[in-house]
């Protein structure tokens, strides 16, 4: 097995050998998405002189504008690019929409990720599904490239390990994440600033859908389980948003003696978009991959064909059998 070092040369081999690069991730980009994506952008750019193009479509929650204010650099997108980096994306399908690496059969396709569902895809595979975000292994490709870290590549990079561990609140926070930031925060990072954008500017359409999700507030199990649902209904009264609802359910976590959090988002009558959050306790991931979803063993999603009421009554077994196994 290649040592992460070896990886990282052939890595630098083809960085080396290529010029045009298109950088893409999964769809809803979150964090560790769109924080590595411009972090390696602006390396390949700025610091290799490469041509490079950052597919980042508009469906990421507004909070991660401070991210990409350098995008005008990085959005001409090559005709025939030589290599396209796939970050923070287990298959092909979740791609973000728009783009798709079979439209571009000459391309030299780099898969790097932390899912453990991940298929490897790629012509080139860096998959370590221990890694608390991809992030860490993006930051650790620059640092043995001799990369400058400046302040744009760094709060770009604090980011993605800010938010993949949950604020450095889940169990993902290991001393490896620790330094990492403390490295970046020397080199520009701003803790507070960076905290501040993502932890305390939500829109009033984030505050409508915290409101509806706990409105809808249900547990079992005593208190175990908990779900929260943006039912389509509510969403369209209060004129809010599916779009605003990133870490909502990482609120049923805090909840004392809860082991499972889920958000149900009806997004219609028979389409049910569904995230799940685990203490530990139980791999939410292996519950998302029997529906075609996946994810980590603390944090998952996955979609149903289905209705609100017969979806929930689905996760709901799941989680129950696998509690059950558990003990």
């Amino acid at each position: 097995m290649e040592t992460q070092k070896e990886t990282i040369q052939k890595i630098a081999e083809i960085i080396e050998k290529n010029n045009a690069f298109i950088l893409v991730s999964h769809n809803d980009q979150d964090g560790d998405a769109i924080g590595s994506l411009m972090a390696l952008g602006l390396y390949l750019k700025e610091q290799r002189d490469k041509d490079v193009a950052v597919h980042l479509r508009n469906g990421f929650p507004a909070k991660y504008n401070f991210l990409v204010g350098r995008m005008n650099e990085l959005n001409k997108m090559p005709n025939r690019p030589d290599v396209i980096f796939v970050l923070d994306t287990s298959s092909p399908e979740r791609i973000d929409s728009g783009f798709s690496i079979y439209d571009h059969p000459d391309a030299y396709v780099v898969n790097i990720d932390h899912h453990s569902d991940n298929i490897y895809f790629g012509d080139f595979n860096w998959v370590e599904s221990h890694s608390p975000a991809v992030g860490v292994l993006i930051y650790n490709l620059l640092n043995e490239l001799g990369a400058d870290f400046t302040p744009d590549i760094s709060t770009n990079l604090y980011t993605t390990v800010l938010t993949d561990t949950g604020g450095f609140m889940f169990s993902n926070t290991t001393p490896e994440v620790l330094e990492i930031a403390a490295f970046l925060t020397k080199k520009g990072a701003q803790p507070g600033y960076i905290a501040g954008q993502l932890y305390l500017n939500h829109s009033m359409n984030y505050l409508k859908n915290m409101g509806i999700a706990l409105n809808n507030l249900r547990f079992y199990a005593e208190g175990k389980i908990i779900f929260l649902t943006l039912d389509n209904s509510s969403v369209k009264a209060l004129h809010s948003s599916f779009r605003e609802t990133e870490g909502i359910v990482d609120f049923t976590l805090r909840v004392k003696g809860a082991i499972v959090g889920v958000l149900f988002k009806e997004i219609n009558s028979d389409l049910i978009r569904v995230s799940l959050r685990s203490d530990g306790t139980i791999d939410v991931a292996h519950i998302c991959a029997e529906f075609g979803g996946g994810g980590h063993h603390n944090a998952a999603g996955c979609t149903f064909n289905n209705n609100l009421i017969g979806t929930q009554e689905i996760i709901l077994h799941k989680i129950l059998h696998q509690i059950k196994n558990h003990d």
